[in-house]
């Protein structure tokens, strides 16, 4: 079964589930999808007009995603590599991915992929320095291929305005920025798999 109907799903923004979460006096934000004591692989990313596989950023952005999961969940997670089923998912837009091959051949009960929208390390009204800003749309399957959630995510980086880390920032070079914006945009993806206390930044 293929991603096709990717786009009719409402996407919920990210922020929105913790602030939903915290009005409730909840201590922990719910995982929207848990996996604790589940299987799962991560597929590399598209990133823009370039389809699964053709992005270094798409890889990156996977590999940084099935590590912040898997310690989410303090390894109480299954988490597989996607290669073995590279011919359902390699070289294809995200909504032509078969979904439910790549779950059949790797024998997991979930399938996440992604798309990132846009992706910057520069801040054109600061001069020599680099900011961090992604985008991106998240997919998860079940064991079936069928579409479970789609959801809307931003990250930044720095991510607090007043954070105590900008000031290294600006001696950063544009290659650590990268590296910390990708890292930060799965960290925050990954709490999507796993209940999350409120006060985590």
């Amino acid at each position: 079964m293929s991603a096709s109907n990717i786009t009719r799903l409402f996407v919920l923004p990210l922020c929105a589930v913790a602030v939903l979460s915290a009005a409730g006096c909840a201590s922990t934000v719910p995982a929207r999808i848990p996996l604790a004591d589940k299987s799962v692989a991560v597929v590399p990313f598209s990133f823009r007009e370039r389809r699964i596989d053709e992005s270094e950023a798409g890889r990156m952005l996977a590999t940084m995603l099935a590590g912040a999961i898997s310690a989410g969940l303090e390894g109480d997670v299954t988490v597989k590599p996607p290669l073995p089923a590279r011919e359902f998912y390699s070289g294809r837009p995200v909504d032509k991915v078969k979904a439910e091959g790549v779950t059949m051949v790797l024998d997991v009960d979930c399938l996440i992929l992604g798309h990132i929208e846009r992706f910057t390390t520069r801040d054109p009204g600061m001069v020599g320095t680099f900011r961090g800003a992604l985008q991106f749309t998240l997919f998860v399957f079940d064991r079936r291929g069928r579409l479970l959630l789609s959801q809307g995510i931003s990250a930044t980086y720095p991510y607090r305005q007043m954070d105590p880390e900008f000031v290294p920032v600006m001696n950063m070079s544009e290659e650590e920025v990268k590296m910390r914006t990708l890292q930060r945009a799965a960290d925050l993806a990954s709490r999507l798999f796993y209940d999350c206390p409120t006060d985590r930044e």
